[in-house]
C-alpha cells in the first residue's frame, strides 16, 4: 500500500510543470540573471522584472547578450528585463532571441544604439518607449507583430526601417505601417518635420502613433481615415489646428489629450464621429469646434463633443483647413 502511494505521488510530481529557476551568468564583462524556461529544450529568457522601474537586470555601457548562457539558449528578453537601466549605451541581441518582451528596455535614456537579429518575431508595447537616445531602429524581416508604442517617446529617433523581406510591416519616409500602408503605426518622436500629410491609403492611426511628436505642427489627415486609435496624437504640443475629414467614424480615448498649444478642431463630418468614453482632449474650454452648420445640435448633443464650450457651425461656402464637409 506504501509502495503505491509512493508512486502515484512520484507520477504526480512528473506530471507537473517543472518549476522556473533563475540563475546568473558573465559574458564579455556584463552579469545578467536569466530564467530558465525548458529544461529539456534547454532554453531561458533574460529574467523580466516586475514592472517599472523595478528590472530583472542592472547593467551600464556596451551589452552583448550571450546566444548561450550556461548551458541554455537564450529565447527571449522578458518584459522590463532593462527598464531604466539609464547608463546603458548599446545592446546586440544574438540570433537565438525570438521575442522582445513588453517595456524590455523602457526608459533606457542612455541608449544610442541596438541590433536586432532576424530571429526575433515578436516586439513587445513600449519595448524601446522613451529610450530618449536612440536614433534608428531597424526592424529585420522576421518580426510579425509590434505591440502599441514600441519605439514611442524617442525624442532622438528620427527613421524606422524595415527589412525590405519583410511581409508585415513596411516603412515609408521612415514612418512605420502595416504591409498594405492601411494603418499607420508610429511616426518617429524625433523626426524633424513640422508638417506631415498622411498617405491616402491610411484607413487608421494607431496607438499612440503620434505620440510626443512636438516637432509637428500640421497633420493632414486624408479621406480614407476612418478610425483615430486612443492616445493617438497625445503630447503633440505643436498642434494647433486640426481637420477631421468627414470619413472619419470613430475617434479612441484621449486621441488629442495634452496637445497644449492646441486651439481648434474641425470636424468635417455631418454626424459626429463616436468617441471612447473618457474624451478627446483635456481642456474643452480652450480647444474651438468647427462643424457642419446642419450639425451643430448634433454635436451639441453627442457624447463627449458636448463638452466643448464653444461649437461653432460653418456655413456652405467655408474651408477649413483645406477640406469642405459634404
Amino acid at each position: 500500500m506504501r509502495r503505491q502511494l509512493l508512486l502515484s505521488l512520484a507520477a504526480t510530481l512528473l506530471a507537473l510543470p517543472s518549476l522556473a529557476r533563475d540563475f546568473t551568468y558573465t559574458y564579455e564583462g556584463q552579469t545578467l540573471t536569466y530564467t530558465v524556461l525548458d529544461e529539456d529544450a534547454r532554453t531561458c529568457e533574460v529574467k523580466a522584472g516586475t514592472t517599472w522601474p523595478s528590472p530583472g537586470n542592472n547593467v551600464l555601457g556596451d551589452l552583448i547578450i550571450p546566444e548561450v548562457a550556461d548551458v541554455y539558449y537564450v529565447t527571449s528578453i522578458g518584459d522590463y528585463a532593462f527598464s531604466d537601466c539609464n547608463y546603458l549605451t548599446s545592446v546586440t541581441i544574438p540570433n537565438s532571441v525570438t521575442s522582445i518582451g513588453a517595456s524590455a528596455f523602457y526608459y533606457c535614456s542612455g541608449l544610442t544604439s541596438v541590433t536586432i537579429p532576424n530571429s526575433v518575431t515578436s516586439i513587445g508595447g513600449n519595448a524601446f518607449g522613451y529610450c530618449r537616445g536612440l536614433p534608428l531602429i531597424e526592424i529585420p524581416g522576421s518580426v510579425k507583430d509590434i505591440g502599441n508604442s514600441a519605439f514611442g517617446d524617442c525624442d532622438k529617433l528620427e527613421t524606422i526601417k524595415v527589412d525590405s523581406s519583410n511581409p508585415y510591416f513596411k516603412s515609408i519616409d521612415g514612418v512605420l505601417f502595416d504591409s498594405a500602408a492601411t494603418t499607420l503605426i508610429q511616426f518617429p518622436s524625433g523626426k524633424a518635420e513640422q508638417e506631415y500629410i498622411i498617405p491616402n491609403s491610411v484607413t487608421s492611426i494607431g496607438e499612440f502613433a503620434f505620440s510626443d511628436c512636438n516637432y509637428l505642427t500640421s497633420v493632414t489627415i486624408p479621406n480614407s481615415v476612418t478610425s483615430i486609435s486612443n492616445f493617438a496624437f497625445v503630447y503633440c504640443n505643436g498642434l494647433t489646428s486640426v481637420t477631421l475629414p468627414n470619413s472619419v467614424t470613430s475617434i479612441g480615448f484621449c486621441a488629442f489629450d495634452c496637445c497644449y498649444g492646441l486651439t481648434s478642431i474641425n470636424s468635417l463630418a455631418l454626424t459626429p464621429p463616436v468617441c471612447r468614453s473618457g474624451g478627446i482632449v483635456n481642456d474643452y474650454s480652450k480647444v474651438d469646434l468647427y462643424v457642419p452648420y446642419q450639425a451643430v445640435e448634433a454635436y451639441k448633443s453627442a457624447d463627449i463633443w458636448s463638452k466643448f464650450d464653444n461649437i461653432v457651425g460653418l456655413e456652405h461656402d467655408e474651408t477649413i483647413g483645406g477640406l469642405k464637409y459634404i
